[in-house]
C-alpha cells in the first residue's frame, strides 16, 4: 500500500508461492515466460525475505535459480521478515552472495521487520511509527539505484 502510492514506481507483485517451481527430468529448472518478461522489464527488484531457522526459504532459492539473464545489472532491495528480534537479517546475510552471483546489485542497507506477529494491529495497520520513514528512505534509494543501473544497462 505504501509503495504503491509512490508516483515514480510502478509495482508489479509476484508471489512465488503461486508459481509452479519444478526441475525437469533433465535437471533444468522450469521457467515461466510471463515471469521472465516481468523480470526482464523490471528496472529493480524488491524481495521480501522471510527468515526460517536463520536462512531464507528453499522456494526462493529455486525461484532465483530458475532465471539468470533477467537479473543482470539490476538493483535489488531486501526486506527481511521474522518473528524474532533480528528481522530477517540472518537470512539476508546468507542471500546476498547468491544475489551477487546473478549480477544483482544489492543496496547497502536492508529493511528489517522484526517481531512480525506484533508489527500489524488488528486492522492491518503498521504499529511501528518509525517504519514509514525507514521505508521511504529505503524506497528512495532503491529507486535511485534502479534508475542509475537502467541508464548504465543502456550503455553496456
Amino acid at each position: 500500500e505504501v509503495i504503491s502510492k509512490k508516483d515514480a514506481i510502478q509495482v508489479d507483485y509476484l508471489d512465488i508461492k503461486t508459481l509452479d517451481l519444478k526441475i525437469t527430468d533433465d535437471g533444468a529448472y522450469k521457467t515461466d515466460p510471463l515471469v521472465s518478461k516481468k523480470l526482464t522489464d523490471a528496472d529493480g527488484l524488491l524481495l521480501v525475505v522471510p527468515e526460517y531457522n536463520q536462512g531464507y526459504p528453499g522456494s526462493l532459492k529455486m525461484f532465483l535459480d530458475s532465471y539468470f539473464d533477467e537479473y543482470l545489472y539490476k538493483a535489488v532491495g531486501l526486506v527481511g521478515v521474522s518473528s524474532g528480534v533480528f528481522g530477517g537479517a540472518r537470512a539476508i546475510h546468507s542471500l546476498v552472495p547468491v544475489l551477487r552471483r546473478f549480477g544483482l546489485v544489492t543496496l547497502h542497507k536492508d529493511l528489517n521487520v522484526a517481531n512480525v506477529g506484533s508489527f500489524f494491529d488488528e486492522s492491518g495497520k503498521i504499529t511501528d511509527k518509525e517504519f514509514p520513514k525507514r521505508l521511504e528512505q529505503f524506497m528512495s534509494f532503491l529507486e535511485f539505484m534502479s534508475r542509475a543501473l537502467k541508464e548504465a544497462r543502456k550503455n553496456k
